[in-house]
């Protein structure tokens, strides 16, 4: 996703939540050590982890959001200059889009898309192919 040409907005926000999870998660290991030499009671040290906690997961659901939106959009930058209908196998686009196929039983696949989407399909017998 990250070579995905985006909107340098949403980029630089991507950044920002990165860097403050990191943050976060120095703020926590250094809240560990406090409370090892006895420096600060269990129960402030339990509030102060769960705020970091609450922190960490509404900046992981954000950076979620975005990264779902990059990958939204990338999927439709590889369509817009191509024609609406295809009419036959095309093998660069399926090159371009697809990571790997899984099998599933009952004629299931799995096709993982390379921008982190996957999408289900139940295999129909075609006949006079």
């Amino acid at each position: 996703l990250k070579a995905i040409q985006g909107n340098p907005e949403q980029d630089r926000e991507m950044q920002e939540i990165e860097q403050n999870i990191q943050e976060l998660k120095r703020q926590g290991y250094r809240l560990g050590r406090i409370l090892t030499e006895g420096s600060i009671s269990s129960a402030i040290f339990i509030e102060r982890q769960n705020q970091i906690e609450a922190q960490l997961d509404a900046l992981r659901r954000r950076l979620r959001q975005l990264q779902g939106q990059k990958a939204f959009e990338w999927v439709i930058s590889v369509f817009r200059n191509r024609p609406a209908i295809l009419e036959a196998y095309d093998e660069e686009l399926f090159l371009l889009l697809v990571d790997h196929i899984t099998v599933l039983p009952g004629r299931r696949l799995v096709f993982w898309l390379k921008n982190g989407l996957e999408l289900e399909e139940n295999g129909q017998e075609v006949s006079g192919v």
